[in-house]
């Protein structure tokens, strides 16, 4: 991830960034989508909390274009293969208590300064993250197609 303001940030760094989140996700849907299984094929991708507000980021701007690409490939394939059944989705995480936070969720300091922002006050869990991938791989979502699922402990709202 590239932690540079958009003035920092250079052509090839949010090249890299496109080719990891929306062009590798463009390349796997092109090359699975044809052996998905129709009326109960399910994909589940990730992007971020705040990435479907297109909005100016002053931290991360070309992390967050590029999962803002990413999700509009979610929408397209989702409309793409409805026909068939299949469900494309997005599940984007705010704060999750991954190695990746580990300096958040191990340093009080820090902690006082981010959690206000969160209205669970708290990072959420490996877990829930996984519930919601769960839910949106069986058939009880078979009707949900072209979404986003936030799970940010209501960070973005």
């Amino acid at each position: 991830m590239v932690a540079k303001s958009i003035n920092d940030t250079n052509g090839k760094e949010l090249a890299d960034l496109l080719r990891a989140n929306a062009i590798s996700f463009q390349d796997a849907m092109r090359a699975f989508a044809p052996s998905l299984t129709d009326d109960r094929g399910r994909v589940v991708t990730f992007t971020v909390a705040g990435a479907d507000a297109l909005v100016s980021r002053s931290m991360l701007p070309g992390y967050f274009a590029a999962k803002s690409a990413l999700l509009s490939l979610v929408r397209s394939w989702a409309k793409v293969l409805a026909p068939r059944g299949i469900a494309v989705n997005a599940i984007a995480p705010g704060g999750i208590q991954t190695e990746m936070l580990r300096p958040l969720w191990e340093n009080p300091e820090l902690q006082q300064l981010m959690m206000p922002m969160v209205p669970l006050q708290r990072l959420g869990q490996p877990d829930e993250i996984g519930s919601v991938a769960a839910f949106l791989a069986s058939e009880a979502a078979s009707y949900i197609n072209g979404q986003t699922i936030i799970v940010d402990g209501g960070l973005v709202t």
